[in-house]
């Protein structure tokens, strides 16, 4: 691979902002989990920078490679069978840069609706192999100066298009090409909501549009629950404006999420003990942060029910209230797991408080006398509570030789150094405490087990994507797969990955 985020790693994004963030806007994975070979392959598939590989090229073009020698498409929406092969050269706004295309055109003698989809064979592999995921492309002409009228997957469905020849192109998603079906049906324009009668789900006419959509006007939306119509959308909503709210709990309107709340600002918040509105919940509050609790009894302020409150000791639970007492270790406990301040104190939150190293929760002592509890022996004089060890010596077992500072518990190691007499576990995990075989993906020497896994482990993939030349990509319904021998694992939202049980059906993939 050649050019820049062209190199796959087992982190989001990559080392130029600009092609990460245009990437991205297509698959958030590549920036919120790992930058895989498929983020690689969108590079170029979505124009963000240079191709990271060549155009494939899949056996000798057919004539219709090029929009200028486009087959023409007869009427009555009979499907025609086609298969992509060549060399790439062209895409859509939506995709198929890298993948080769067939050209077709359509001729309307009328105004008309256009509904094109593309089915596909099925078969095992990428790139030339018959896994042909179909990007769909329409245009009002051939060559630069030609308007895309649409670009999707599958299925493409226009509003009413004048008289005139339109010209399609099949093509394919990260390179893929292989062989498809396509059907292009025609249909009249609605001309009023008459036309759309036999549609409960669109019984409205767009007359701009010629199509049957949900809903043009609130008079199509007769739902109490959704009595407004978003015209941007389409579809009936709670409310578009204040005037659609009619709970007298809920007056404002939303106008992000389409939903009736209790307040936009602090303003709708008339009530004296509630004067302050919460923006993330839309409702009214009795305070916002701390400082807006003025009571000395109840100094904190508990965001998930908005009231103030006194916060309980960080070794106890207390589930309806975030944070703690201490500052100090709630600030520690909550820059390793938010969720005790956003949310409550659990007995997560509460175990933490020793697991992180961030206090002691034992009973207070002097000296070791105090300390009954056999498995809290020691008294750590710092903290003036019992402990499981205060260094080295009180650590009698073998296999956990180390007092780890900070939570006063016995461990494998606080450092790689004890981790010396294990040459298959030469890192310390220093959060648990225990040897581990890597940290990172940079303690992983072995070329087949690359990856270093959340339990330490150096691994051969963390996820399917490291399994990209392995799999076929499939959408939902592309096939009956409960008829045949394949084991099933989610690849991508909406995707399939099928490994093979029987090597004649997979041979390309990998045998398990």
């Amino acid at each position: 691979m050649e050019g820049a985020c062209c190199t796959p790693s087992s982190k989001g994004g990559c080392e130029e902002p600009a092609i990460a963030q245009c990437v991205c806007k297509v698959d958030s994975s590549c920036c919120e989990v790992r930058w895989d070979f498929h983020c690689t392959r969108l590079v170029g598939e979505m124009n963000c920078g240079s191709p990271c590989s060549a155009p494939l090229s899949c056996g000798d073009p057919p004539e219709n490679a090029t929009c200028g020698q486009a087959t023409p498409l007869a009427k009555g929406g009979t499907p025609v069978q086609g298969k992509t092969a060549g060399t790439g050269t062209t895409g859509g706004l939506c995709g198929g840069h890298l993948a080769p295309e067939v050209w077709y055109s359509y001729t309307l003698e009328q105004t008309a609706l256009l509904d094109i989809s593309v089915t596909t064979s099925f078969g095992l592999g990428v790139g030339c192999e018959p896994t042909l995921r179909p990007v769909i492309y329409l245009r009002d002409g051939c060559g630069s100066s030609a308007k895309e009228i649409g670009c999707n997957e599958y299925e493409l469905h226009t509003d009413k298009l004048p008289p005139g020849t339109y010209y399609l192109a099949v093509d394919g998603r990260n390179g893929d090409a292989g062989d498809f079906s396509l059907e292009v049906k025609e249909a009249s324009p609605c001309t009023g909501d008459v036309d759309c009668q036999g549609s409960p789900a669109a019984p409205a006419c767009d007359l701009n549009r010629g199509r049957c959509v949900r809903c043009t006007s609130d008079v199509h939306c007769t739902s109490s629950f959704a009595p407004a119509c978003n015209a941007v959308a389409q579809q009936c909503v709670a409310c578009v404006v204040d005037a659609h709210c009619k709970d007298p709990a809920k007056p404002r309107c939303n106008s992000d999420k389409k939903i009736c709340v209790a307040c936009l600002s602090n303003q709708d918040c008339k009530d004296p003990l509630q004067p302050f509105c919460n923006l993330k919940e839309n409702n009214c509050s009795s305070c916002l942060e701390d400082k807006d609790c003025k009571d000395p009894t109840k100094p904190a302020c508990n965001l998930p029910t908005g009231s103030c409150v006194q916060q309980g000791n960080c070794c106890e639970v207390t589930p309806q209230i975030a944070g703690c007492a201490d500052d100090s270790i709630e600030a520690c406990v909550c820059a390793k797991d938010p969720f005790c301040c956003e949310f409550a104190w659990d007995m997560i939150c509460a175990g933490e408080v020793e697991a992180l190293g961030c206090s002691l929760c034992g009973p207070v002592c002097m000296q070791s006398a105090d300390c009954k509890d056999p498995a809290r022996p020691v008294c750590v004089p710092s903290a003036g509570k019992c402990a499981e060890c205060a260094g080295d010596a009180h650590c009698k077992d073998p296999a956990k030789p180390s007092c780890k500072p900070g939570s006063f518990r016995c461990t494998e190691c606080v450092g790689d150094a004890g981790c010396k007499t294990d040459p298959a576990r030469p890192r310390c995990a220093l959060d648990q405490g225990t040897c581990v075989a890597c940290l990172s993906d940079a303690d992983c020497k072995d070329p087949k087990n690359p990856f270093c896994s959340p339990a330490g482990s150096c691994v051969a993939c963390l996820s399917d994507d490291d399994c990209f030349s392995w799999v076929a990509r499939l959408r939902p319904g592309d096939l009956d797969l409960r008829a045949l021998p394949l084991r099933l694992v989610l690849f991508r939202p909406g995707e399939t990955r099928l490994q093979c049980d029987q090597e004649s059906l997979c041979p390309t993939g990998r045998l398990l």
